[in-house]
């Protein structure tokens, strides 16, 4: 299977296994794709979830790589239009989802579909910021503190959002914290009298 990014070039702060990560063959890679900001999803690949906007932009950003990680019925239509700065990749099995959040410098979804947004919780907890559509559950997942969002369907604002992830330096994992499983199961006690 491709690898994302070296194992040096992961943001790792322990939590995730970088060897993971470890590219394929000889270990070897091309010393100028270091250099290349990665953006990346992770998800079912349908129409409600509009990975073709992410193609649109990779088409306005040449210069920067995308990684796009799921399966489903809009696939190979996506994988027929990509342009040549876009690689697609089958499910990750879980464990190896934290070393491929982690290894983005930013992950992007314009999904009108989620009822919570796992995936960018996910990516916020292997501290990679993320760029969302301002739709719902983004609206109250993602601000200033852990990415950026814009409005659906406005290319440039993608672009901007995206450009203001690889820009920024943020403490994405202390802003995910209000939706950790063990907040979650005090506020459902909490709430049904539980304690």
């Amino acid at each position: 299977m491709d690898r994302f990014r070296p194992p040096e070039e992961a943001r790792n702060d322990g939590d995730v296994e970088a060897g993971a990560l470890a590219p394929d063959g000889a270990g070897r890679r091309d010393p100028a794709a270091l250099d290349v900001p990665v953006v990346g999803y992770s998800g079912r690949m349908t129409h409600n979830k509009n990975v073709d906007e992410t193609l649109r932009l990779a088409e306005r950003m040449p210069a920067v790589r995308f990684e796009l990680v799921g399966e489903g019925p809009v696939r190979a239509d996506l994988e027929a239009r990509a342009p040549d700065n876009v690689r697609f990749h089958d499910f990750l099995p879980r464990e190896e989802l934290p070393a491929f959040y982690a290894s983005l410098d930013v992950f992007v979804t314009a999904s009108t579909c989620d009822t919570l947004g796992l995936s960018t919780l996910e990516a916020n907890a292997c501290g990679t910021p993320v760029a969302a559509a301002d739709v719902a559950p983004f609206d109250e997942t993602i601000g200033p503190e852990n990415g950026t969002r814009f409005a659906l369907g406005d290319l440039d604002d993608m672009e901007r959002a995206v450009r203001d992830c690889l820009d920024g330096d943020r403490d994405t994992r202390a802003a995910v914290e209000q939706f950790s499983v063990e907040r979650t199961i005090d506020e459902l006690e909490a709430i049904y009298g539980v304690a």
